[in-house]
């Protein structure tokens, strides 16, 4: 009874510890999947507004942007819903698990804490298996609220059996994510490691999900998990039996995460281990630039590789998107090629609107994996080693800050690069070259001024950084998705994405792009106030 008092009072305060991240997940998962409820409901709710989102959503274009529309006879709102939704609230779903994962399994061990609860009279595996608990209460209370909010807002053509598996299917999804990323902390010694490797994962699996659905490769939709929840077919097929292999899955991921903990010594990873380095350290890094520097490559690296991978796939279907007009002879017969074209690039120009947004979104998360390393070297005791060196605050403030906005920027390059060199070669006509410039510029001045808005909550309000991951994560998905919801401009423009979101569809005044890199200066001058005035740690 003892061990048992003394589990429920571990597990309690692993909750207590992850409350924070729960809480604003939850209301994140939560706010996106009513939101988009409301809206479809509402605006879709009739059979002629149904059968032209089903044509626009149908395209290869919107289909590798947000997911497959099922081809059957009759269509109705509980369907665009499931095709629509459950890719992009797996991803979220993923997400939330991957951070609670890492936390419990790598963060706790990197701070000691797992160090002194092994040394009472718990077992060697108690902590990782506490972790699992806590994922696995997560995952059914964050199943049981979406359940609950699909019964509250009914949709036509859905029940309480279907929206059960809805809801089911995508705590599942969170649950399989958890697990694979619990059999990575084992591997690896640092929770850096940890978490660039486990979202590297989930972003291939997503791409995975692209290139099966926009290619039609249905014989490999085992490869990705989110194939394995289009296949459920939710509220028209209702297959179960595509979620016996996850569940598999879950179960052996979990296993071997238990067999790897036992085989491992503390603060160590099966293949890496967290060694002392060199008696004496290279000319590269007796510097705090050059220290930081080694520090951070290995994830900027990571970034760099992602958003490259990811400009190569969506530049690869500007193809998809010329044919759209191309193929059709008729209407070449009838306007000409020259016409023809110019309808190809007002097509290409609508399609880079949504590439942008997404290239955008990756580098400004980019240059806060730099940005945020203040605070988390403030909380490991960094700043407690070198404060016996002469580096001033400002110095401090500007490594960071500035060595963030450098890898957003070195980010976008490298990404609309490789945007524009994979669809040179894809397309058989040249490009309009000055559509990619006028997008690459475009968007500069937005990415610029939301790493500043990161130096002003680095000055201000560290321990709040967390908070910008998501509230950009939810204004891009909102803007992403502003045509199917039909939000307000006023309400883009709560974000920088609202300033910018139609670009090179549509001009932007240079007022205000060279108003928003003035902002930025401010901010980033803001922020450097701020951290000059306020405690390091």
């Amino acid at each position: 009874m003892k061990q048992t008092n003394h589990l429920g009072l571990l597990l309690r305060l692993n909750v207590k510890r992850d409350l924070k991240y729960i809480v604003i997940w939850l209301a994140v998962i939560m706010f996106m999947m009513i939101s988009g409820l409301i809206k479809l409901t509402d605006v879709y709710g009739d059979t002629n507004s149904i059968q032209q989102l089903v044509s626009m959503m149908s395209t290869p274009i919107m289909t590798t942007m947000f997911g497959k529309v099922p081809e059957i006879n009759h269509y109705n709102t509980a369907i665009l819903f499931g095709a629509i939704m459950i890719p992009m609230m797996g991803v979220l779903m993923g997400m939330m698990n991957i951070q609670i994962a890492v936390n419990g399994a790598r963060r706790e061990e990197a701070e000691g804490a797992t160090e002194l609860i092994r040394a009472t009279s718990v077992k060697t595996e108690t902590p990782l298996l506490l972790v699992m608990v806590e994922l696995l209460v997560l995952n059914i209370v964050t199943t049981l609220l979406i359940y609950g909010s699909l019964l509250i807002l009914p949709m036509q053509g859905a029940n309480a059996g279907t929206s059960l598996l809805l809801a089911g299917i995508l705590g599942m999804i969170g649950l399989f994510f958890g697990s694979v990323t619990l059999v990575i902390a084992q591997l690896f010694a640092d929770a850096r490691t940890v978490s660039m490797v486990s979202f590297a994962i989930l972003g291939l699996s997503y791409v995975l999900r692209m290139i099966i659905d926009a290619r039609g490769l249905y014989d490999f939709v085992w490869l990705s998990p989110f194939n394995w929840l289009e296949s459920t077919q939710v509220y028209f097929g209702n297959h179960l039996r595509y979620m016996i292999l996850p569940l598999i899955l879950i179960a052996v991921f979990s296993i071997l995460a238990v067999i790897l903990v036992q085989r491992r010594g503390l603060n160590a990873g099966i293949i890496q281990t967290a060694d002392q380095g060199r008696a004496r350290a290279g000319m590269t890094l007796r510097g705090f630039v050059s220290v930081l520097s080694r520090l951070e490559l290995k994830g900027v690296i990571g970034w760099q590789l992602g958003i490259a991978f990811m400009a190569m796939i969506y530049g690869s279907l500007f193809n998809e998107v010329a044919d759209m007009v191309a193929s059709n002879q008729n209407l070449v017969k009838v306007l000409g090629l020259q016409k023809v074209q110019g309808m190809q690039d007002e097509l290409f120009a609508r399609y880079m609107v949504m590439i942008s947004l997404l290239l955008a979104l990756l580098a400004i998360m980019a240059g806060f994996s730099v940005i945020q390393r203040q605070h988390k070297d403030a909380q490991i005791g960094v700043f407690d080693l070198l404060g016996s060196q002469p580096i001033s605050r400002t110095k401090y403030f500007l490594t960071y800050t500035v060595g963030g906005q450098l890898v957003g920027i070195i980010s976008w390059i490298i990404g609309y690069l490789v945007l524009w060199v994979t669809a040179s070669l894809t397309v058989e006509r040249k490009l309009p070259i000055d559509l990619f410039m006028t997008a690459f510029w475009g968007y500069l001045p937005m990415i610029l001024l939301s790493l500043a808005i990161g130096a002003v909550f680095i000055g201000w309000l560290p321990r709040w950084f967390y908070g910008l991951y998501i509230y950009f994560g939810v204004m891009f998905l909102l803007t992403y998705m502003k045509h199917l919801l039909e939000l307000p401009d006023w309400f883009l423009r709560l974000s920088a994405f609202g300033w910018t979101e139609d670009i090179p569809a549509v001009s932007v005044s240079q007022v205000t792009l060279w108003g928003m890199v003035i902002i930025s200066a401010i901010l980033m001058a803001i922020g450097w106030l701020g951290f000059r005035r306020r405690d390091l740690v």
